[in-house]
């Protein structure tokens, strides 16, 4: 895709102008970003599906409050990454998740059952 692009058509120094070593600059930033979309896309499934259940269910309002929270955590990520503080963004992002979820199935409990 466009990162091994940038990786081959680019990144064939590192920033001394030498070739490519491993663990250099570049090859972190590829491995960042890299990792970056991979967890944007390991979370995209339950983020999609806990938000429109919440929107849909519980408050539509509320939901697009917390998807633009949840967006702005998601950007978060590529600046921490690498250190402890991208728990800063991953389980704040999960907790909203949950959130959702959560108020959806106690909206169900209260409307559905006795």
């Amino acid at each position: 895709g466009l990162t091994k692009k940038i990786y081959h058509d680019l990144a064939k120094k590192d920033d001394k102008g030498d070739e490519l070593v491993p663990g250099g600059k570049i090859e972190k930033i590829i491995k960042n970003a890299s990792r970056s979309r991979g967890n944007a896309h390991e979370q995209m499934g339950p983020f999609l599906v806990s938000m429109w259940m919440y929107g849909s269910m519980v408050n539509p309002l509320r939901a697009a409050i917390i998807g633009g929270a949840y967006v702005a955590f998601l950007m978060i990520y590529p600046f921490v990454f690498g250190s402890e503080r991208v728990l800063a963004s991953t389980l704040v992002r999960y907790w909203m998740i949950y959130y959702c979820l959560f108020s959806v199935f106690v909206l169900g409990l209260k409307e559905y059952c006795p």
